[in-house]
């Protein structure tokens, strides 16, 4: 079951935070209210999400004590930034501090829980690549962050959620056929072997961008694809 923090000194925005995050299944919401009640609640257990107003305290001695749990929690945990603050002030703090995702106020439900089920669903995806314990096919390597994205040759490769599941699957096994029954399983909807090939095309195009020469995913005609096992 997600562990889920939210940090937000808005006692009434804390608690709608609270209530849309009782429809991720099995989730346990924790809330705290100022920068010293998160720090002991982040401390005192392992969370699978952060939900962070950086503009905690307003007024205080400390108006940005959020941005400071952001710089010392956000290498760490997955966060996302919930907060009033300007667009392009947030796309900024996101890529400087590593925040996974930003939710501007007031929030749209629908946005908020996608992000938040996203989030959640990129660290499930971390946790198994974390429980595999074994080395990648050559130039193949996961994000240094501890967000579940994959480098090829050192370089980020843009892939989507589903993209990410399908290369974990066929990384783990290369040298073997995965079918495109299993590979469909991986899809929300449209499961047939023609989305399973737009999706492998999709991501082939990807790993190209970050390396033009990318060949390492192979079609097993009528059964499935293959990461191709590396050469001795």
């Amino acid at each position: 079951m997600p562990k889920i923090a939210v940090i937000e000194d808005e006692r009434a925005i804390n608690d709608q935070h609270r209530e849309m995050l009782s429809q991720v299944p099995g989730a346990e919401v924790y809330q705290a209210f100022n920068t010293v009640e998160a720090r002991r609640l982040i401390d005192s257990m392992e969370f699978d999400l952060l939900v962070l107003d950086i503009e905690l305290e307003p007024g205080s001695s400390t108006p940005k004590g959020g941005l400071d749990l952001l710089v010392e929690y956000g290498k760490k945990m997955t966060v996302i930034i919930v907060t009033g603050m300007p667009e392009q002030n947030l796309h900024d703090i996101s890529i400087q501090f590593k925040a996974f995702e930003f939710v501007k106020k007031p929030v749209n439900p629908i946005d908020f829980l996608n992000k938040v089920n996203h989030a959640l669903a990129l660290r499930d995806l971390q946790s198994k690549k974390n429980a595999v314990g074994r080395r990648w096919p050559a130039n193949l390597t996961t994000e240094a962050n501890g967000l579940p994205g994959f480098l090829w040759k050192g370089k980020p490769v843009n892939l989507s959620i589903i993209h990410l599941n399908m290369v974990y699957m066929m990384a783990q096994a290369p040298g073997k056929t995965i079918p495109y029954d299993d590979l469909t399983e991986l899809l929300k909807s449209g499961n047939t072997s023609r989305v399973v090939q737009q999706h492998i095309s999709t991501i082939k195009q990807r790993f190209r961008e970050a390396d033009p020469t990318f060949d390492r995913i192979a079609t097993d005609p009528m059964k499935g694809y293959v990461w191709k096992a590396d050469e001795n």
